[in-house]
């Protein structure tokens, strides 16, 4: 799996980084750089993106919800791949 690129909003801010894969199959987890700095990894539990550096959640949130966006534009994931672990998020406003 290849790295993500990252373009977040983010309480008024635009972060650029990128999202490092750190494994294949349906549960990934990904290191997270921000600029040019580490901010954690982050991974899907519990029906929601969290970060192990204990980010704001609604920031991990933006990240996964935008790397699954990613995957599904580039085809690297089915559409609904991720529709059963996070069936009871909101749904995430249109861009």
């Amino acid at each position: 799996m290849q790295d993500v690129p990252l373009l977040i909003e983010h309480q008024g801010q635009v972060l650029q980084g990128l999202a490092v894969p750190l494994g294949d199959g349906i549960n990934h987890a990904f290191d997270i750089i921000i600029g040019h700095a580490f901010a954690g990894t982050l991974r899907p539990q519990d029906g929601a993106w969290r970060m192990d550096a204990g980010q704001d959640p609604l920031l991990a949130e933006k990240i996964g919800r935008f790397i699954t966006d990613w995957m599904e534009r580039e085809s690297v994931l089915p559409a609904d791949h991720y529709t059963s672990a996070f069936s009871d998020l909101p749904e995430q406003p249109s861009r």
